[in-house]
């Protein structure tokens, strides 16, 4: 590609050169009316405006769509009336990229998910400790309870010592 001066790619884009010369200085590129303009620093200088202009379209894309073709050729019948059938899938899928704000909110949510979870561990491990007194004390009255049987006169008993 040839080079191009600034007052012919003012002329081209149809706006003022003096106009032109600034914004190329704004992008950092010092040109007079009568100097060159190769593609590299055009590109800088629509860089340059798409930003000024809110356009941020050098960063990462937000989506991301993969199509895929296959093709493939299905036989019908046999012998001297097959027929072959072309058959083509078409599969379209899209990512999208999940935006700072929604990891953050993903965040908070799993956060959350985390300490409700901590708190019933909690309230379960309090439950299990009653459940194991109340159980226990039960098992103790019953056992105590089972005693030996005993003729008229003579008193037949257990007693349980605990570990030594």
């Amino acid at each position: 590609m040839a080079n191009v001066t600034v007052e012919q790619l003012a002329k081209e884009i149809g706006t003022p050169v003096d106009r032109l010369v600034s914004q190329l200085a704004d992008s950092g590129v010092s040109k007079s009316a009568t100097d060159s303009v190769s593609q590299e620093e055009k590109e800088n200088l629509l860089d340059y405006l798409k930003k000024q202009h809110g356009d941020d379209s050098t960063a990462n894309p937000s989506k991301m769509t993969l199509s895929r073709k296959k093709k493939s050729t299905l036989v019908l019948g046999h012998g001297s009336k097959a027929k072959s059938v072309q058959v083509e899938v078409r599969k379209k899928r899209t990512y999208v990229k999940r935006s700072d704000l929604e990891e953050q909110q993903q965040a908070e949510l799993e956060a959350k998910a985390a300490e409700e979870a901590r708190v019933q561990a909690e309230i379960d491990a309090a439950c299990e400790m009653i459940d194991f007194f109340r159980f226990n004390v039960q098992y103790m009255t019953d056992i105590f309870k089972d005693q030996p049987a005993s003729a008229p006169g003579i008193w037949n008993r257990v007693e349980y010592r605990p570990l030594e």
